[in-house]
This record gives C-alpha cells, structure tokens and sequence, in this order.
C-alpha cells in the first residue's frame, strides 16, 4: 500500500524546487522557461492537493507564473486590514494574505 504522506512530501519538495527554478529563470530573463517551472508546479499543486502555504503562494492563482515582487508582481501593505497584496503584473488579479 502506498504511503500518501510520503507522496505528498515528494511533491512538495518538487514544488519548492520548481519555484526556485523559476526564480532564477525568471531573474535570467528566461521568461518561457519560467513559465514552464511554474506551469508544472501549478500541476504538482493541484494534483496532491498542497494547497497554497509556503513556495506554492508565491504562484498567480489566475494566470499561473510566479510572483516575484518588483519583477512580476505589485506589493502593497493595508495595515488596517493587517494583509499583504500582491498584484500580478501580467494578469491584474490580486492576492491578499493576512499576516
């Protein structure tokens, strides 16, 4: 019998290092190969059912490519409502997490 926890760590372990290649893809004006990392650890995510904690976050939920602030994406700060919001660049959806 399979052990899912087991499969579910892989995976994740595969998605924090497709977010790093991406980044470094990303900061190497590789924009395609960038959006290839980021296409297949959208995959992996929604395959294992990770959910959006940790490297995963760092991921557009409309469009898919990595959100690296100041390159692909906006940052502001609402410390009234105490929440992060990031402004994806190529798509325009923004994703707000609360700290």
């Amino acid at each position: 019998m399979r052990d899912k926890g087991l499969a579910k760590r892989i995976a994740d372990e595969r998605v924090h290092v497709l977010t790093a290649l991406a980044s470094k893809a990303l900061h190497a004006d590789e924009t395609d190969l960038a959006r290839r990392y980021a296409k297949l650890a959208n995959e992996i995510i929604t395959h294992y059912r990770l959910g959006r904690a940790g490297g995963s976050r760092k991921l557009c939920k409309s469009c898919g490519f990595l959100l690296e602030p100041g390159v692909t994406c906006d940052v502001r700060m609402a410390s009234s409502k105490r929440q992060m919001i990031y402004k994806c660049r190529l798509c325009g959806r923004e994703m707000k997490i609360h700290y």
